[in-house]
């Protein structure tokens, strides 16, 4: 996928700046204000790139202040992972501003409303994010946000190459192909970050084979009904030995394949029982859950809850029945 530019150099710097303030909040997911600070100002460059769940952008830009007014938190909020070349002040509401040094990464979500000061021309650079892409691999990414990072073992030169990667697969156009990829390899370093204060308290670090569980559960439980789910799968996804994939389930007393037939039994049954799905096949439903082949779902349904799933799914009527009459 190319490259997305706009370029705002508009006579009328309120115009300009008006352009500007429409383009960030189509991409950036909410509504974002931009004012111009000082009296000089050069036209604005942003481009942007995207691939699934994720979107890169670089902008070229005048001294401004930057609002997002996001009027209330919402869901699937997007996550921000951002750095400029230039100091800044960032400030959220109710709380304390922050001072950024130049090229120091902070993270953000589309319904955190916050204002941001840049008083010299600079260079940003941000990932757009999905919020359940970084909560599968950075689990206390909701404790990293709006603060100083103080990036461990020289992580923050790690991650500042891998951003200047990512651009450069944008612009040979290869970034909707690579980009997800590059973004998850990110995202597995940002959750080497420790979380400190009153949020390390709460919730200790997690070693990286906890975090790898945590990965490899949510990939499980949302990717269940794929036929061709396997120890592979899991391992391709993660980009881990499968060995790996098995240590990480060692410590909850079970295996990758245990668990996945967990969660497709437990979601056939809801099926079974669910009176909106009552027309389907007790074959149909076997196969949305991923399995394929229906003698040997009744043979793992009947050994996991002890009853044929005929048997199941009539238990569940008459008890309706009881229950209406």
């Amino acid at each position: 996928m190319t490259l997305r530019t706009f370029e705002a150099g508009q006579p009328k710097l309120v115009e300009r700046f008006r352009c500007i303030s429409d383009a960030i909040s189509e991409n950036f997911d909410g509504p974002h204000y931009v004012q111009p600070v000082g009296v000089q100002h050069r036209p604005a460059v942003l481009k942007w790139a995207s691939a699934d769940g994720v979107d890169i952008s670089r902008s070229h830009m005048s001294p401004l202040y930057l609002e997002n007014r996001t009027p209330h938190p919402r869901e699937c909020a997007k996550y921000y992972l951002w750095q400029a070349d230039q100091s800044s002040r960032l400030r959220l509401r109710g709380r304390d501003s922050i001072d950024l040094s130049p090229d120091e990464f902070v993270i953000l979500t589309s319904d955190m409303a916050n204002e941001w000061l840049v008083p010299h021309e600079f260079t940003t650079t941000c990932l757009v994010m999905d919020a359940k892409l970084v909560d599968e691999y950075v689990p206390h990414a909701a404790a990293l946000r709006a603060r100083h990072l103080n990036l461990p073992y020289g992580l923050d030169a790690v991650l500042r190459t891998m951003f200047e990667s990512a651009w450069s697969i944008a612009c040979v156009g290869r970034f909707g192909e690579l980009g997800t990829d590059l973004v998850r390899a990110v995202l597995q370093t940002l959750s080497m970050v420790p979380v400190s204060g009153a949020a390390n308290t709460k919730r200790p670090h997690r070693s990286h084979l906890e975090i790898r569980r945590a990965q490899a559960r949510a990939f499980i439980e949302q990717h269940f009904a794929r036929p061709d789910m396997s120890m592979a799968t899991i391992a391709d996804h993660l980009q881990v030995s499968r060995r790996y994939v098995q240590m990480a389930f060692k410590a909850d007393f079970t295996t990758p394949s245990e668990y996945l037939r967990t969660c497709r039994l437990a979601a056939a049954a809801v099926l079974l029982r669910d009176p909106t799905h009552s027309a389907r096949t007790i074959t149909e439903i076997a196969f949305g859950c991923g399995f394929n082949s229906s003698p040997h779902f009744s043979s793992e349904f009947k050994q996991f809850y002890g009853v044929s799933p005929r048997t199941f799914r009539n238990e569940g009527r008459l008890d309706s029945a009881t229950v209406s009459g």
